[in-house]
């Protein structure tokens, strides 16, 4: 079965390297990154039947200056 995904994507300035916690969540699976690199997936086991922030809250590391965070689902 192919799957077909849509990437969406921002970038966010941060004044400091920090770490951000952060929620989200899609209709089956997702997989997030932070320049260019993978910080979060869902791909092996979808959203587990939750619609909610809750069950998929995750850190982003932000370098100060310019990120480019990624959602691709």
């Amino acid at each position: 079965r192919e799957r077909r995904c849509a990437v969406a994507f921002a970038e966010v300035e941060s004044p400091a390297d920090q770490t951000v916690r952060v929620g989200a969540a899609a209709d089956w699976w997702f997989a997030c990154y932070v320049n260019g690199k993978e910080v979060y997936n869902t791909l092996d086991r979808g959203n587990g039947g939750a619609q909610t922030l809750l069950p998929h809250t995750f850190d982003l590391p932000l370098r100060k200056g310019r990120n480019l965070i990624a959602f691709q689902v």
